[in-house]
């Protein structure tokens, strides 16, 4: 009996912060909840510029 309580509570937590049944749209705004668009824009920038060089050195160094 405790263990299936466990489980369910573990069932409704969900692991990452999104569960994988959401729609895009309501994934983003899960994502974006509490941020305000000037910083979701400089974490994407952040990311871009950290992961487009990374992918030119990796294809550079494979070929």
């Amino acid at each position: 009996m405790a263990s299936a309580a466990a489980g369910g509570a573990r069932l409704r937590r969900p692991r990452h912060g999104v569960p994988i049944t959401n729609s895009a749209p309501e994934v983003l705004e899960m994502e974006t909840a509490g941020h305000s668009p000037i910083k979701v824009l400089n974490y994407g920038l952040i990311t871009f510029l950290i992961a487009f060089p990374t992918m030119i050195l990796l294809y550079e160094l494979m070929s």
